[in-house]
């Protein structure tokens, strides 16, 4: 039997409903293998989305010329079969989004020409095994699996690494300062595995590093300042956890970073190194304990041409939202309640043609709802409630057709008819609370009277149901 022969004949095996036991030569299927113009050796297989079942069979390990295997989005069952040993020829296997379950085997020792292992999203259990025999591995994902134990020191030892991604695990480990000298690392995604401990000094070294994502953690400490080194960083994530301290000043040098979020710590002091960074398209600060006598919401908001999403909930700062805030055109999303804001609404808002949700609640807004309120076509969700608004309810408030939800009661100022967007919960403000529907709405049994108060307002309408 020839090598093709032989070859052709593992993937029959392995895989009878995908490769004919008749088709003796595979290397024709050209949609699903490789073949090396030599020799005929199988070099590529690619089965991804084909929905099958099973085990990954051990036939695989048969075809010792393969430098690429991809088993992605599949029903994989099990794990590695011990017969991958054999494959040292590897250079890529990706099999996630399937349900491979148990533990790591010790097989990817000797499969010394791996430079891409992705095992993600699968139901992996067990501790991360050693891999500092991978010395070619540049992209090494095991992320969004059910690995426990730690991160080793070793793996500061894959100096090629390029992208590292172990979150959505349960490792409850320190973040180990070897990861620094991995001096080509440009994504490092360790979010949401309980990590614990503080954001080694060491990160300082990355260089390269692009995406920092450290999100949903038990990190203690300050943000270091050697971050500020990472003049190529462009999204770095440390939402929910237990940080403490001032944002560095460092952080300056970030002129490529388009993603801030430090949201949901407990960090304290000055936003001035925030105003410099007027290339940020996500900045999310919320849920902190910034100084709240000496920072405010304000004009230099519209410094941020780019800026698509905005959150400082609940920081209690002072200020008002700037007069000239539709200058930022691209804004989708802002997310400023629970501060101190005066003033009014500014006209300008309307102008935000990209806006989807606007959350001002909670603050100490004055004066009428913009009368164009309704030019905002994108808006989906509308927070005002809890200020001191006044003034007449916009007509222009039923020109918005895609509302999903709309707050704004604790405006005792609010008069007028609310919109027939669809089936709503009313609550009209006074003595007797009324809860209704809209008049014309069919298929909706309604037996009290509608809303007749002049102030009339809203708790929280699920729009569309």
């Amino acid at each position: 039997m020839t090598s093709l022969s032989a070859d052709c004949a593992a993937l029959a095996t392995a895989f009878p409903t995908v490769f004919n036991a008749t088709v003796t030569d595979c290397c024709t299927l050209t949609a699903i293998t490789k073949c090396d113009p030599t020799d005929k050796r199988v070099t590529a297989v690619d089965i991804s989305r084909m929905k099958i079942p099973g085990t990954i069979p051990e036939a695989l390990g048969n075809l010792t010329s393969l430098r690429t295997l991809t088993l992605s989005r599949n029903s994989f069952t099990g794990t590695i079969p011990a017969s991958f040993s054999k494959l040292t020829n590897l250079k890529s296997l990706v099999a996630d989004r399937n349900k491979l379950d148990g533990t790591l085997p010790d097989v990817f020792g000797s499969m010394t020409s791996l430079e891409v292992l992705d095992l993600s999203a699968n139901k992996l259990t067990g501790s991360i095994p050693e891999l500092k025999t991978l010395a070619n591995l540049k992209r090494l994902n095991l992320g969004s699996n059910l690995l426990t134990g730690t991160i080793s020191e070793s793996i500061g030892s894959l100096k090629g690494l390029t992208v590292l991604s172990l979150g959505s695990n349960k490792l409850n480990s320190t973040i180990p300062a070897s990861l620094g000298d991995l001096s080509n690392l440009q994504e490092l995604y360790l979010g949401d595995t309980k990590l614990t401990g503080e954001i080694p000094r060491s990160f300082g070294k990355l260089s390269q590093l692009a995406v920092l994502d450290l999100n949903s953690n038990l990190l203690t400490g300050e943000l270091p300042t050697e971050l500020g080194n990472l003049s190529n960083l462009v999204l770095f994530r440390t939402t929910f956890n237990k940080l403490t301290g001032s944002i560095p000043t460092s952080f300056s040098n970030l002129q490529n970073l388009r993603q801030l979020d430090v949201s949901n710590n407990k960090l304290t002091g000055s936003l001035n190194v925030i105003k410099s960074l007027t290339s940020l398209g996500y900045l999310a600060l919320g849920y902190n304990q910034f100084d709240t006598e000496t920072n405010t919401i304000g004009d230099w908001l519209v410094d941020f041409k780019g800026l698509e999403y905005i959150d400082m909930v609940g920081l209690g700062l002072k200020g008002s939202l700037p007069t000239n805030i539709g200058d930022v055109s691209k804004l989708a999303v802002i997310f400023l309640s629970g501060n101190r804001l005066n003033g009014t609404i500014p006209a300008s808002i309307t102008k935000l043609s990209a806006l989807e949700f606007l959350s001002i609640d909670s603050n100490e807004l004055s004066g009428p709802i913009p009368s164009d309120i309704g030019s905002l076509a994108s808006l989906n969700s509308l927070y005002i409630s809890a200020n001191k608004l006044t003034g007449q309810l916009p007509s222009s408030l039923s020109d918005i057709p895609s509302m999903g939800s709309f707050l704004f009661d604790k405006n005792e100022g609010l008069v007028g008819t609310l919109p027939n967007w669809g089936p709503a919960l009313y609550f009209c403000n006074g003595d007797n609370t009324q809860v209704c529907v809209p008049d014309g709405h069919e298929g909706v049994d309604c037996n009290l009277p509608l809303c007749k108060s002049s102030r009339m307002v809203v708790a929280w309408l699920p729009i569309r149901v």
